[in-house]
């Protein structure tokens, strides 16, 4: 059954169609490649800047495996940016079990649920608010499982999720500090880690497959990247 229900879900995101957002993409790579390039230099030396972040104190989650996403995720893959939350990945089957957990290290749970409306990837979403405000996101959608299994540690040993899982989450999110996001991270990537998320995208967004190389485009050109970027991991 269970199979049967991965493979139902694949060939759902076989066929998935373009989303409505699509011409906002267009226009974004057309402008940015019509504009001047950033200084790459810099941009290199800013990656070397490696703050430790409020995140390092205490792991999210004690019993419950999870990787980190959102933009805390995206210091592991370029500079790292400002961000007020931090999102955190769980299987389905321990959503309930980590609301618990949270809620007994003092967090309060939102009432609403946040939902994602046009989701590809089978997003639900709960919001805790503590010490710092926490995203716990699932989807009972097979590549879950994957993205909780591939997990790298960063240098202050959070679980982040791997490029691929989280250039997906950035598409199917579309917004625009996920613009920005995806191009430094793509932009900064090695050959060996864009195959690897060709493949993923192929598999669950291939609707997005021609916009994911424009991002990789934009990345290399305004990074200098000429596939040897270094790596943070």
């Amino acid at each position: 059954m269970e199979n049967a229900r991965a493979k139902g879900g694949e060939q759902s995101e076989r066929t998935e169609k373009p989303r409505a957002d699509r011409p906002y993409r267009r226009a974004f790579f057309l402008r940015r490649m019509r504009g001047r390039r950033e200084d790459a230099a810099a941009l290199q030396e800013l990656w070397k800047y490696r703050p430790k972040v409020r995140w390092a104190q205490e792991r999210v989650l004690d019993s419950i495996p999870y990787a980190v996403a959102g933009g805390v995720a995206t210091r592991l893959y370029m500079p790292e940016r400002t961000t007020a939350d931090i999102d955190i990945l769980v299987e389905p089957e321990n959503l309930d079990a980590a609301l618990v957990e949270l809620s007994a290290k003092g967090y309060t749970r939102v009432p609403r649920p946040l939902g994602f409306a046009d989701t590809r990837l089978g997003l639900i979403r709960r919001r805790v608010l503590g010490r710092q405000p926490v995203c716990i996101l699932s989807s009972n959608q097979p590549w879950v499982h994957e993205a909780i299994a591939s997990v790298r540690h960063d240098d202050i040993g959070l679980p982040i999720v791997d490029l691929p899982y989280l250039v997906a989450l950035k598409l199917d999110a579309s917004r625009g500090v996920d613009q920005g996001d995806l191009t430094r991270m793509l932009g900064f990537a090695s050959d060996a880690d864009l195959h690897r998320t060709r493949v993923v995208i192929a598999r669950l967004l291939p609707a997005d497959a021609d916009d994911l190389e424009q991002y990789i485009e934009i990345g290399r050109f305004e990074v200098g990247n000429d596939g040897t970027s270094p790596k943070a991991y």
